[in-house]
């Protein structure tokens, strides 16, 4: 989902060294917007107020459950998709871990080493930094705010501070929007959940997890990892190889494994 109403006016833009600007800077991208519209606008207001070129917000649950709530702009989308595609990269690290996780610079370094091929994929869609917070209180834990720049180099201490206040902000929308309802409950056509139309249903994900698990006789992780292991191999995201077993045009087993 990309929104481009941007309502603040001349706060945005403004450098976060103070918290009292960015609290207001917060509060003004808001203001008037339904609960579904919140995570698109500070989305928006992230790429204002803090030197990154865009960002994504994503829901997950126990690392496997996945829902890209919004984006900015398709870079800040392929990002999460290879990330829910290989299952590691700094979005899933700091939700496992639930702190923050900064690559400043994917092209050299110990970012590089440490998620090779992400930094990879990375590169090819131009994000040189990423930077992820997770999102939560105390033992919840929802998702992730994550943000990319084209440029390599760390965020500075002001940003670091306005970007956490944006990550609290996100998470108070993120809990008030699946509060009664289970990780894996969203439905299409769900009255308060129908902003996220024109994302990508991953519930074909969880069918074709099911599908390897009874063709390969395996667990729900092990069948997860074939998907993952198979999306790499064929240069394909996790999304589109699940259509692609859910619709019974590739299996997993026997001799169709070959």
């Amino acid at each position: 989902m990309f929104d481009d109403g941007r309502r603040w006016g001349d706060l945005a833009g403004q450098h976060p060294s103070d918290p009292a600007h960015v609290a207001q800077s917060v509060l003004a991208s808001i203001r008037g917007a339904e609960a579904g519209q919140i995570p698109a606008r500070l989305c928006a207001l992230s790429t204002e107020l803090l030197s990154v070129t865009g960002a994504s917000i994503s829901l997950m649950a126990q690392g496997a459950v996945w829902r890209l709530l919004c984006s900015s702009d398709d870079a800040a989308r392929q990002l999460a998709e290879v990330q829910y595609t290989l299952g590691d990269g700094p979005c899933p690290h700091a939700f496992s871990i639930g702190a923050p996780v900064f690559a400043a610079d994917l092209s050299k370094s110990q970012d590089a080493r440490r998620w090779p091929v992400f930094a990879l994929r990375a590169l090819e869609v131009g994000a040189k930094a990423v930077f992820s917070f997770p999102l939560g209180i105390g033992a919840i834990s929802a998702g992730t705010l994550d943000l990319y720049r084209d440029s390599p180099g760390p965020l500075s201490e002001a940003e670091l501070g306005a970007a956490l206040l944006i990550a609290d902000a996100v998470t108070l929308c993120v809990l008030r929007l699946c509060a009664g309802r289970g990780e894996t409950e969203y439905a299409e056509g769900d009255a308060e959940l129908g902003w996220l139309s024109g994302q990508v249903d991953h519930d074909e994900v969880h069918q074709a997890t099911g599908m390897v698990m009874i063709q390969c006789d395996v667990g729900a992780q092990e069948a997860l990892l074939m998907l993952r292991a198979r999306a790499f191999a064929s240069e394909m995201t996790l999304t589109a190889l699940a259509h692609e077993v859910v619709n019974r045009r590739m299996q997993f087993g026997g001799a169709d494994e070959a």
